[in-house]
């Protein structure tokens, strides 16, 4: 194995951990709080009086800004991680 490609696979290896990181931790912080919302929508519907309708309208925006704030850092982490993934492979 030269030195150069010991460094590449070094960082890819870095990026791998790096990209897997933010995914895992931005996708899952992301899926508990938009899980929470559609919990909550469903409980005000169980126990409440029965009319969705605030929740329903709102939702389109919840779930853009949901894709914003956390899909946006978990796509980058992703895109890290498979960087880093082609950076490892040997090229026999």
């Amino acid at each position: 194995m030269s030195h150069n490609n010991a460094v590449q696979r070094f960082f890819g290896y870095v990026l791998m951990a790096v990209g897997g990181l933010i995914t895992v931790l931005c996708g899952g912080c992301t899926i508990i709080w938009f899980g929470g919302v559609l919990w909550n929508a469903v409980l005000s519907g169980i126990h409440g009086d029965g009319d969705l309708s605030g929740y329903v309208r709102g939702l389109g925006t919840l779930v853009v800004i949901t894709m914003v704030v956390g899909g946006l850092p978990t796509a980058i982490g992703m895109a890290l991680f498979v960087a880093g993934r082609s950076m490892t492979k040997d090229e026999r």
